[in-house]
């Protein structure tokens, strides 16, 4: 893993990972540069997570439980995973700073 240290523009979400109780976070995404767009995988904090849902609810999209799926596995651990890949319009966040730090896991 490596630190995100680029500056981007935007950031397009395709999908949020998460078991419940843990507080980093598992964010698909396009990174989106002045000059290219890059598919990859960015590690949270559940605090930037809230602030993402927020700014998302803000600029008015709504998050519909057909977007939700949680997961129970046999040790009683609850998986929770936001799809917006099936949403009629993108995700995304303009000028959005993350607050805490964030690790890009795959690129």
């Amino acid at each position: 893993m490596k630190k995100l240290l680029s500056i981007y523009k935007n950031i397009i979400i395709k999908e949020i990972s998460y078991e419940k109780g843990d507080n980093s976070v598992e964010l698909k995404c396009l990174l989106i540069f002045k000059s290219k767009t890059i598919d990859t995988t960015l590690i949270i904090t559940q605090s930037d997570l809230n602030r993402i849902l927020s700014k998302i609810s803000n600029n008015g999209f709504e998050i519909n439980s057909s977007e939700i799926t949680c997961f129970m596995l046999e040790d009683g651990t609850e998986l929770v995973e936001y799809n917006f890949g099936n949403s009629n319009q993108d995700v995304l966040l303009q000028n959005f700073n993350f607050n805490n730090q964030v690790k890009q896991i795959s690129a």
